[in-house]
């Protein structure tokens, strides 16, 4: 099956390629049981554009050898309600390229933008980002994401964030919701209000 990786490049600069790097190489050993045969960080960096100007994605796919790559420009979306869908079997633990799953999840938002996944009582993701809560004093993030992403790694290595077991109950106890992922940075403050998270 075919793996996925998403880079932000911003101004020609691509960001965190050593924490996708890090996650490549796990993902690799793990289902091939070989190290990654590729250099991701010299393909990227001879592959962008250093002069171009503004946010782009840059999407590399992967099984045993480099299948896929490619830059596009990126639009940071508009995210204002989400709705919770509940699959106890959903795994994601890998950032595979065939997201069926997850985007039969997505089908089930009706009238909001994006829905948050909930896997046996617990909040993991959204169906394309990591979540955050901020509770008045800190941000936490859910303790067993469905993907474990490079933002949110970043930003628990730094302490700007921290790992709780999060219910749908306890979710009043939370002002806002963030979303972040390889495109969306903390400081993009991609927030809603905890009312606008419907059942």
């Amino acid at each position: 099956m075919d793996l996925l990786e998403t880079i932000r490049v911003e101004n020609g600069i691509a960001e965190n390629l050593n924490l996708h790097l890090d996650r490549m190489r796990r993902s690799y050993y793990f289902l091939f049981k070989k190290k990654l045969p590729f250099d991701l960080i010299n393909t990227v960096n001879n592959n962008v554009n250093q002069s171009s100007n503004g946010l782009q994605k840059c999407r590399v796919v992967y099984n045993k050898n480099l299948i896929g790559f490619k830059i596009t420009d990126y639009k940071i979306p508009m995210i204002k309600s989400v709705r919770l869908v509940e699959d106890n079997s959903i795994d994601y633990k890998f950032k595979y390229e065939n997201r069926s799953n997850i985007n039969k999840l997505f089908d089930l938002r009706g009238n909001t933008d994006d829905v948050i996944i909930v896997k046996n009582g617990l909040i993991t993701d959204s169906s394309y980002a990591n979540l955050l809560f901020f509770d008045g004093d800190r941000w936490v993030t859910p303790e067993k994401p469905l993907l474990a992403g490079v933002q949110r790694q970043k930003l628990l290595d730094n302490k700007t964030i921290y790992c709780h077991n999060i219910t749908p109950d306890n979710l009043k106890s939370f002002q806002k919701l963030r979303f972040i992922n390889a495109m969306l940075r903390f400081e993009d403050e991609i927030d809603i209000e905890i009312d606008k998270i419907y059942l």
